[in-house]
């Protein structure tokens, strides 16, 4: 039930928690700080700027930080590494066991122009060959007079070959493909972090059970209150180090992820061995991209259960859960990228969690908190946490931090986010310049005080809530993934999908329109009971961002749903690809294109019984529903402040929630209100009321 007095003064819970890695010697100040400028608790671990081997010493003293954090009745999350991305253990989870490392797949194709043997021998770095194939090769001339060789796929032979050595003998025009298994890591995120060293495979369960052993089972001898007591985990940025980042450079090798007994279980999970169409991985038209979508959907699975599950399930044996956040929420590409399929890892999180770099309103990408959502709504979680960590156009950040990082909050907690973690970081030598020097950063006390207060009434008001809107964009994995071609050089940070889905987003949302993303599965899903239900929300509109590829049993669920009165919109094309072969598939002439422009009117049309409308200003809004009653949150997603009118075509009566100083109004539908720049207002309508104020 909501309390005026706990919307005055949100509960520790709600309010912003910094992350905490060193405490000062005198650490009792330092909280005592943290609590003067309004902050609820931290983010925190053992500190751990000794060698490895002094970790359980470290854990020992840490018992007294959680000590007085719980005295203080002061929540906190575990920060579960030193650095990021975790799993590297201090550099001790793969030392003495290199088959614990991240691991890359990589092909060699050799075309015979005439009888030849050919010999193969892998390199030092490399660990072994896995599969080897010839296949006949015919040449035929293209629509535009161009020489293509084409694989006669029915007649594979498989090449016998040692570790690291083959030889065979080819007939001419026959193809040998040879795929081996290397160390990956060279110009990955591992090389650019502070974790610079052999980083484990999150594929290996064997190897993230190692990297428990080292960071998480000596805290919980040490000090197991740590974890009994804690919100969650921090886990930081674990990914798959087989795609190059680093830019300007060229590699030698492209790289899949790799683990022992893929193949096997790609068997299991699709019914038909990969190893005659392996090749498929590295190259191939969009009519050899099932392969690629079924592997790297795979690769989440398997990460989801090697080491976000079982992460999850130790913490939870230990009373708490696994959060934290993964790389690239913004596009999809980077969810492919770094863990093949990301909903399928996120999913399988305690509390799912994201971070947002791009601090500065005018560049935030929507699709940070929106992509992460899906796992949220999948899980039925209340939200998810966020790290927010403005690292990103620093110069401009600096400028105005309180308003630009006040303006990014309204916009997470709209879409999603429920707990807030923070290097935000205050200036805490302000409070105790003697004990805390040095301690210092952009939000100072009173800013801190202020920033607190607004993210804890956000926090407390939507506490529990799920939005409530019919709205679903497709959420298009499987056309990255079956695009993808693992490459030598640095990849670009979006592909197809998000260079359609973006701007598709950005006109949705800032046309005032609440969503959800849905994928394959919930698509299916919705056609599978008597009503079409995503998570339990009725759904009403689903559009598709331009695709090449959409899974066949999705474009099946979308005719279904069309059927039963679901408008379905296709943005500008129909995927002419789905994932059986070619010959299955029947051509798509069930629906027409519509513009984004059409889209657009006909969401005005259906969304259409409240409206905050302000003359220049950009408003952002959602629904949510509150004990019995309908409640919004109305964002003002621009630079200066808006007179934005509120009206309601079936409600008379409101009441107006201040987040940014807790005042309450009234008002009733019509009425103009002021919404501070970059800020938020929730306006909670009365129950039962059905005049038409019009």
């Amino acid at each position: 039930m909501f309390e005026l007095s706990k919307w005055n003064d949100p509960p520790k819970e709600y309010r912003v928690k910094p992350i905490v890695h060193h405490w000062e010697k005198d650490y009792i100040t330092q909280m005592d700080a943290i609590q003067d400028f309004g902050f609820g608790g931290v983010v925190t671990n053992p500190d751990i700027d000794g060698s490895p081997e002094n970790y359980r010493k470290d854990c020992r003293d840490f018992k007294k930080i959680i000590a007085e954090l719980k005295r203080r009745k002061m929540p906190w999350y575990i920060y579960d590494e030193k650095g990021f991305p975790s799993g590297w253990g201090f550099g001790q989870t793969v030392k003495g066991h290199p088959e614990y490392e991240a691991k890359g797949l990589y092909m060699h194709r050799h075309m015979a122009y005439h009888e030849e043997t050919f010999s193969y021998r892998i390199d030092e770095d490399s660990d072994k060959i896995v599969w080897a194939m010839t296949y006949p090769t015919a040449v035929r001339w293209s629509a535009v007079d161009f020489p293509v060789r084409e694989l006669d796929l029915s007649k594979m032979r498989a090449v016998p070959f040692e570790r690291r050595f083959l030889q065979v003998k080819l007939d001419p025009q026959e193809t040998l493909f040879i795929f081996a298994v290397r160390t990956s890591q060279e110009g990955a995120q591992v090389a650019n972090t502070p974790a610079v060293g052999p980083y484990l495979n999150i594929l290996n369960p064997e190897a993230v059970r190692q990297f428990l052993n080292i960071a998480y089972e000596p805290l919980a001898d040490e000090a197991p209150e740590a974890y009994a007591g804690a919100d969650g985990v921090f886990t930081d940025e674990p990914s798959l180090m087989v795609r190059h980042m680093t830019p300007f450079q060229n590699w030698s090798f492209a790289l899949l992820p790799w683990c022992d007994g893929i193949l096997d279980r790609y068997a299991q999970e699709y019914g038909e061995r990969l190893e005659p169409k392996l090749h498929h991985l590295f190259e191939g038209s969009l009519d050899d991209s099932a392969e690629r979508v079924n592997y790297h959907r795979l690769v989440g699975k398997l990460i989801g259960e090697a080491y976000t599950k079982q992460i999850n399930d130790w913490c939870r044996e230990h009373g708490t859960l696994l959060s934290g956040h993964y790389l690239g929420e913004e596009s999809v590409h980077g969810n492919v990228l770094d863990y093949g399929s990301y909903v399928e890892v996120l999913k399988q999180s305690g509390y799912p969690g994201m971070d947002i770099l791009d601090c500065y309103p005018e560049i935030y990408n929507y699709n940070a908190a929106k992509h992460p959502q899906i796992a949220v709504r999948k899980k039925g979680t209340n939200g998810m946490m966020v790290e927010i960590c403005p690292v990103n156009r620093t110069k401009e950040f600096a400028q105005d931090p309180v308003n630009n990082m006040s303006g990014i909050m309204g916009v997470l907690y709209l879409g999603g986010v429920r707990r807030t973690n923070s290097y935000f970081f205050p200036n805490f030598e302000e409070y105790a310049p003697d004990k805390l020097k040095g301690v210092t950063g952009l939000l100072h006390r009173d800013d801190a005080r202020a920033f607190n207060a607004y993210v804890g009434r956000l926090g407390y008001m939507l506490d529990g809530l799920t939005n409530d809107c019919g709205i679903f964009i497709y959420y298009g994995v499987e056309d990255m993934q079956g695009k993808y071609l693992p490459s030598y050089t640095a990849a670009g940070f979006v592909g197809d999908i998000d260079l359609s889905a973006m701007p598709l987003v950005r006109a949705v949302y800032e046309g005032g329109h609440d969503f959800y993303y849905a994928d394959r599965d919930d698509l299916v899903g919705a056609v599978s009971g008597d009503a079409p239900i995503i998570s339990g929300h009725p759904v009403e509109t689903v559009i598709i961002p331009k695709m090449d590829i959409l899974y066949d049993d999705a474009y099946d669920a979308l005719k279904e749903l069309h059927a039963r009165g679901v408008k379905v919109f296709f943005l500008d094309q129909i995927p002419a690809y789905g994932t059986r072969a070619p010959a299955l598939r029947n051509n798509r002439t069930d629906f027409v294109p519509a513009s984004l422009k059409d889209i657009l009117a006909y969401l005005d049309e259906l969304d259409s019984s409240f409206s905050a409308k302000s003359q220049d200003c950009t408003i952002l809004k959602g629904r949510f529903q509150k004990e019995g009653r309908e409640l919004w949150l109305v964002l003002n997603h621009s630079r200066k402040d808006a007179a934005v009118t509120l009206s309601h075509k079936k409600k008379v009566r409101a009441t107006v929630y201040q987040p940014v100083d807790g005042a309450v109004r009234q008002i009733t539908s019509g009425d103009t209100v002021c919404i501070p720049m970059l800020r938020g207002i929730f306006v909670w309508f009365e129950a039962n009321e059905k005049e038409d104020p019009t």
